[in-house]
């Protein structure tokens, strides 16, 4: 292979490369702001942003309910730790905004 075609094979590579660093820097620091970071948090409670404490409430009760690993024990290791990891998703979404 010639070296000037190596060369444009490996700069064009770099230069794809440079793009997918930029495009994870982005969505990296986009996840990193507060707003984005709340607006997760409310989405798995299932609630909108502007909801009333009451309500967050009672969507985090039912969640919980509906995702407490004593109720998923027929599960496989691999299903009970998404049902574990979903669990503690919810109460971390519920403990931060009320606070």
């Amino acid at each position: 292979m010639p070296c000037d075609q190596r060369a444009s094979e490996l700069d064009e590579s770099n230069r794809d490369f440079k793009e997918k660093v930029a495009q994870a820097e982005a969505a990296l620091k986009q996840s990193k702001t507060k707003n984005y970071y709340f607006e997760v948090l409310y989405k798995i409670l299932g609630v909108a942003r502007n909801s009333e404490a009451k309500e967050i409430k009672k969507a985090y009760r039912k969640q919980a309910l509906e995702w407490h690993p004593d109720k998923h024990t027929d599960q496989d290791d691999a299903e009970r730790e998404a049902v574990e990891k979903r669990f503690h998703d919810i109460a971390e979404a519920y403990e931060i905004p009320s606070n």
